[in-house]
């Protein structure tokens, strides 16, 4: 088997720096590295007005809608050209076939994106319900945050079981974990819920359930904050003996104040000192200048 469409997928998900869209006042840099050859962590960070084209999307609206509703879209539309959309799955498994499964994220995902933007302009709380419906019919298993982050520091942002986001206050000089703050991360994992049912995972514990995934938004980023977001090849919680948040928090400590993508690096850097690396790591890094 070849691996050439895994390696451009690779090459998709991680471009060089230079190509990675910055929003002003926003630095953002991430990567992805595979524990061996290829892998079934995802990551991926997308400017909208580069990689879909709003002029199809308007005129399939102005087509297919009524008046109302182009106006809606229209509206929606000039919010999300000023969003960037920072992505993270991690499907089971290692190697060729976890790779597999990450190259079927990214088609279904580019797929999602056209159908949301074609028909709200936006993107909606059933986003994650389409992609998790895709994997539950072929019995494939995963995690996946998907957020989209604003010049002004704006944070809106949906999870599929995976793990919580975390701030770096500069003021207070530690992280913090977003989800103690009345925000649901804890959604059911990709492919596991039935299609338009959903277990949700409230504050203290709380088990109810929810009819789709939720769309949190929330002003966090002051000057020099950091925002993370990570896959659990970097921190895993059931392998205490491997890299942990103290250990992350040391390093954003001591790099708070380099640009996003070295941050990232010696993130890593840091990571692979810590023992043996036998998972994909992805991480994202955002930060308010």
């Amino acid at each position: 088997m070849t691996h050439d469409p895994i390696e451009k997928l690779l090459k998709r998900m991680t471009p060089p720096i230079g190509e990675i869209p910055n929003l002003r006042g926003i630095d953002i840099a991430g990567t992805m590295i595979p524990c061996e050859a290829v892998g079934g962590d995802y990551a991926r960070i997308i400017k909208y007005t580069k990689e879909y084209d709003f002029k199809k999307i308007l005129e399939y609206s102005y087509a297919n809608h009524s008046p109302n509703h182009v106006q809606r879209i229209t509206k929606a539309v000039a919010e999300t050209k000023n969003r960037t959309a920072l992505i993270i799955a991690d499907f089971e498994g290692h190697g060729t076939q976890a790779a597999i499964y990450a190259a079927q994220f990214d088609a279904i995902l580019d797929g999602t994106i056209n159908q949301q933007l074609r028909e709200h302009g936006e993107i909606r709380q059933e986003f994650i319900d389409n992609i998790s419906d895709y994997f539950h019919h072929r019995n494939i298993h995963g995690t996946m945050i998907f957020g989209e982050i604003t010049s002004r520091g704006i944070f809106r942002f949906m999870s599929a079981g995976h793990a919580s986001p975390y701030i770096f206050s500069k003021e207070n000089n530690a992280l913090e974990d977003i989800s103690s703050k009345n925000i649901y991360t804890n959604n059911m994992m990709l492919g596991v819920r039935p299609p338009n049912s959903s277990i949700r995972i409230y504050p203290k514990g709380v088990i109810g359930y929810e009819p789709t995934y939720q769309i949190n938004e929330w002003e966090f980023l002051n000057n020099g904050d950091l925002f993370i977001i990570y896959s659990d090849g970097l921190i895993d919680p059931a392998q205490s003996s491997q890299y942990t948040l103290t250990q992350l928090q040391e390093v954003l400590r001591k790099t708070k104040n380099l640009p996003a993508k070295t941050i990232v690096e010696c993130i890593v850097e840091d990571r692979a000192r810590t023992g043996s690396i036998d998972d994909d790591i992805s991480v994202i890094v955002v930060k308010k200048n």
